[in-house]
């Protein structure tokens, strides 16, 4: 019996599936799950909407699941959002946050601001770090904290004073004259002074501590999995497309279901369960386009003979030279997901298979 080709209908279905449970899960008993997370004395914690607290308000916090925060009042505590922007015209006495959006500072922040994907601009004091992982910082004001950047660039404008170090990861530190710093600089590259860096800053014993663990991951995933890698990596080279389109896909599907199950009530253990388990499919992923890379360099090589252990850690070596490169870490990211989405173009493979057959 001939094998069938991968069919999109199978997949569309599974995602469809996926979407349905969570959203099952988050709007099935929809009273207690929203009492839960908005309380009927609040108006500025919601699920959905952009939050504004009004000239004159005070308000003990400020937050939206999906939406931007706006104070031009007074937040005694935190104020943040899951996905959208914060805009502080008002003081805000805890900690500013957003997972996915930019962060705006021009009143005093008594804790600290930090975005996941986003820009950071500081106009005014901040009592605690300045942190973004994907976006730019600008600093024209007074941190009490460090000011990290893990892919992006850091300016820091004549009027800033930072009392703990400047990291600027695999990007530009651009300093003002002006500028003050108490703590050390670390970067890739420095404009006006600071030191200088090894890849993404992270120095020659952080990348052979991070290729050291890749390869070791590799190679026991080939003894304990071998049969599951080997049906992964032959779904990357044949069917490359659909490998990218799942796990570029997989984003999505975790993204939004990370916001249904937190708001439901009973979805955050189950949230807690998967996102280690989406952790472990894209470390997987890895592995995954490690051993395709060792195995064709093991054949070219002659060394095709030593085995899928041999190939797996030929392959991670090979691999683990991109965290040597700019905007090395999110290459290793998208290699990951890659081999994530050949995990479940094999798997997809495997169904059509058994149905054909």
């Amino acid at each position: 019996m001939t094998s069938a080709a991968l069919r999109p209908s199978p997949v569309l279905a599974f995602l469809a599936s996926f979407l349905a449970v969570l959203g099952a899960t988050a709007f099935a008993n929809p009273v207690p799950a929203l009492a839960d997370v908005l309380p009927a004395r609040s108006g500025h914690e919601r699920i959905f909407g952009t939050v504004t607290v009004e000239p004159g308000e005070a308000v003990p916090g400020a937050s939206s699941k999906v939406g931007d925060v706006r104070v031009y009042g007074l937040v005694g505590g935190d104020a943040g959002a899951f996905v959208g922007s914060v805009a502080l015209e008002g003081p805000v006495g805890g900690d500013v946050e957003t997972a996915f959006g930019d962060v705006r500072v021009a009143a005093p922040v008594g804790g600290s601001a930090r975005t996941g994907m986003g820009d950071v601009s500081v106009l005014a004091p901040v009592g605690g770090d300045v942190a973004t992982a994907f976006g730019d910082i600008y600093v024209d004001g007074t941190v009490g904290g460090n000011v990290e950047v893990e892919h992006g660039d850091v300016t820091l404008g004549p009027n800033a004073r930072i009392g703990g170090d400047v990291v600027c990861g695999n990007g530009l530190c651009d300093r003002h004259e002006g500028a003050r710093i108490s703590g050390n600089v670390m970067s890739g590259s420095m404009n006006g002074a600071g030191g200088g860096g090894f890849g993404e800053g992270g120095g020659t014993g952080s990348w052979l501590l991070s290729a050291a663990l890749l390869c070791g991951a590799s190679l026991l995933a080939a003894v304990i999995a071998p049969r599951a890698l080997a049906s992964s990596a032959a779904a990357a080279g044949s069917y490359p497309g659909w490998s990218l389109l799942l796990g570029l896909g997989s984003v999505v599907v975790a993204a939004v279901g990370g916001v249904l199950l937190t708001v439901s009530g009973i979805g955050i253990p189950l949230l807690l369960l998967l996102i280690p388990a989406y952790l472990v499919l894209v470390l997987f992923g890895v592995v995954v386009v490690s051993y395709l890379i060792g195995k064709k360099v093991a054949f070219l090589t002659g060394g095709y003979r030593q085995g899928a252990g041999f190939a797996a850690v030929v392959g991670a070596a090979v691999v683990s030279l991109t965290l040597l490169l700019p905007f090395g870490s999110l290459l290793l990211v998208l290699v990951g997901l890659f081999g994530a989405g050949a995990v479940l173009t094999a798997f997809f493979l495997r169904r059509t298979k058994r149905r054909v057959v």
